[in-house]
């Protein structure tokens, strides 16, 4: 069985989930210069929700997190 990276790292590991809601992703790529290449439909089709890593390794960052 093949181990995960950070089992290798000797020093504290971190993982970050961000979670950006898909309304929040169609503002964002409506100020890209790609932003015609792909519809609302097309990016609804390619969205994934959060699904950080099994265990509690990952903290989400969510839209509304402050620094």
């Amino acid at each position: 069985m093949r181990r995960p990276p950070r089992a290798d790292h000797r020093a504290p590991t971190h993982a970050f989930c961000l979670h950006v809601p898909f309304e929040q992703s169609l503002v964002r790529r409506a100020g890209e210069p790609i932003a015609d290449e792909a519809g609302e439909t097309q990016l609804r089709e390619r969205y994934r929700a959060p699904d950080p890593l099994p265990g509690g390794i990952e903290t989400v960052i969510r839209a509304d997190a402050t620094l």
